[in-house]
């Protein structure tokens, strides 16, 4: 399910993605995973189904409102996002697992505020958690977070991704990690999206 990491502070968030996906028969393609509304200096990166965040894209840049406003309506809007993706592809399952992080300016606490808006395979509720420092997905366990020495900062993020990627590709080769990683760079009045790195290409098969 690929990888979304964010780190907040309150003038700064850094929201990071991956951009590998792949198809049914084990092809691989390059996506985007990020979304971004200057005018709010939010950002929104997803990871799960990609025709979830294509239906969820558009309302979030035609949002008419504030950012507060648009993190009270992301329940709702992603609730209507998975009966697309159930009516119109038959998702259902793991299919429907998603994350997905909303950063941005907060007019009412007056700094950067984090969203993170979770459903998981085996539920139909969407769990929301507001004002993290960070998110981190897929999880890394706390021990080898501590030996990592992660900096909330760019070069940081870089080396926690690199990170997930080897874990992703250990515990599941054929699941989606990897491509090139993007980091968007929050504040309230600008978005800088920039490619940090490519992650190392997979092995080749043989045989």
């Amino acid at each position: 399910m690929s990888i979304l990491n964010a780190f907040v502070t309150p003038d700064l968030a850094l929201i990071g993605v991956d951009t590998e996906a792949r198809l049914p028969d084990g092809a691989t393609y390059q996506v985007c995973k990020l979304v971004t509304v200057p005018h709010l200096g939010a950002a929104a990166g997803f990871r799960g189904l990609d025709v979830l965040q294509m239906f969820a894209a558009s309302a979030i840049i035609s949002f008419k409102g504030d950012f507060d406003a648009l993190a009270e309506t992301m329940p709702g809007l992603l609730t209507e996002a998975e009966r697309f993706c159930r009516d119109q592809f038959g998702a259902s399952g793991d299919a429907l697992a998603f994350n997905v992080v909303l950063v941005g300016y907060s007019e009412s606490a007056g700094c950067m505020v984090g969203h993170a808006f979770d459903r998981t395979a085996d539920s139909e509720e969407i769990k929301i958690a507001s004002g993290l420092p960070n998110f981190i997905a897929p999880d890394v366990e706390a021990d080898q977070l501590r030996s990592l020495h992660i900096v909330a900062d760019k070069p940081g993020m870089s080396i926690l991704a690199r990170h997930q990627c080897q874990l992703i590709r250990d515990h599941d080769p054929g699941m989606a990690a990897g491509g090139r990683f993007f980091i968007a760079e929050v504040r309230r009045n600008s978005i800088h999206v920039e490619q940090a790195f490519e992650f190392p290409p997979r092995p080749e098969k043989v045989g």
